[in-house]
């Protein structure tokens, strides 16, 4: 389900946008310069912009009617950033939160009631008037206990003047399944991907064809005899220009180190699930 409290959600973001995505994305990070013309005009990014309550008119005209911004000034130095995506979008170079980026979040969300965001992985932003943020939460029913935590895509807006406000919410319906018990799944302490898991993941996808998965941020484990892992993943179909979305995957590594993955979770362009797959 997608919740848009304002502006709406960016696909192939994160990219696009989910797309976020990222990174076919990278490709999708598509990249571009910019200069001044050869008659002498003044550089894009450095025309004056008029200031306007309508958000749509932006001075990058070729994003403008395929993108909505939020803030008075929206502009995009494409040489500011290695890897920006679709509509000025950027990959973040960790997925790790940070304490500025959890204060941010809470900040945005103390105007609403009925849930509770706890970011887990800061995925991608963008350059406005301020700055666009966005995050993977886990998210809690704050009025129905008996509500199942689901991970959700949150897009938080920050103005110039560090205020914030979450612009888009996007529940991919997928249960955490975070528990404070003995055998059940517990968050990861760092999103990172580090060379284990990367190798992990790369065990594991071994078998798979047709569709590429890249790791992205480790959500949680749980510990069986061997361990599963629930991984963030980027994913590409295996087909020129094809758009990469996100994909929450399952692996299990047994006791020798042996990984296969259990379940694969798509999301489509949007971020929210469209099936599960169960791979052999």
């Amino acid at each position: 389900m997608k919740r848009n409290i304002s502006g709406r959600w960016i696909p192939s973001a994160l990219a696009g946008i989910l797309a976020l995505s990222l990174m076919a994305c990278a490709g999708t990070s598509g990249t571009g310069s910019t200069s001044g013309s050869s008659s002498g005009e003044t550089p894009q990014e450095e025309t004056a912009v008029e200031e306007t309550e309508d958000v749509s008119e932006t001075p990058l005209d070729e994003y403008a009617d395929e993108y909505d911004y939020t803030g008075e000034e929206a502009y995009y130095d494409a040489e500011a950033d290695t890897d920006p995506l679709l509509g000025g979008w950027k990959k973040t170079d960790s997925p790790v939160v940070t304490e500025e980026m959890k204060a941010l979040t809470e900040k945005a969300s103390a105007v609403l009631s009925g849930t509770a965001y706890t970011p887990v992985a800061y995925l991608g932003r963008q350059i406005v008037s301020g700055t666009n943020h966005l995050l993977l939460c886990r998210a809690a029913s704050t009025v129905d206990p008996n509500a199942a935590e689901t991970y959700m895509f949150v897009t938080i807006y920050e103005d110039l003047k560090g205020n914030a406000q979450i612009t888009s919410v996007v529940d991919t319906g997928i249960p955490t399944n975070i528990a404070d018990l003995d055998g059940g799944w517990s968050a990861a302490e760092s999103p990172e991907i580090t060379k284990e898991v990367e190798d992990l993941c790369d065990k594991a996808f071994q078998k798979l064809v047709g569709v590429g998965y890249k790791p992205v941020a480790l959500l949680s484990t749980q510990v069986v005899s061997g361990t599963n892992y629930c991984v963030l993943c980027e994913s590409t179909i295996v087909y020129p220009g094809a758009e990469t979305t996100y994909a929450f995957v399952t692996i299990y590594e047994d006791l020798e180190g042996n990984a296969k993955v259990l379940d694969i979770q798509n999301c489509d362009e949007d971020g929210a699930v469209t099936g599960a797959t169960i791979a052999e």
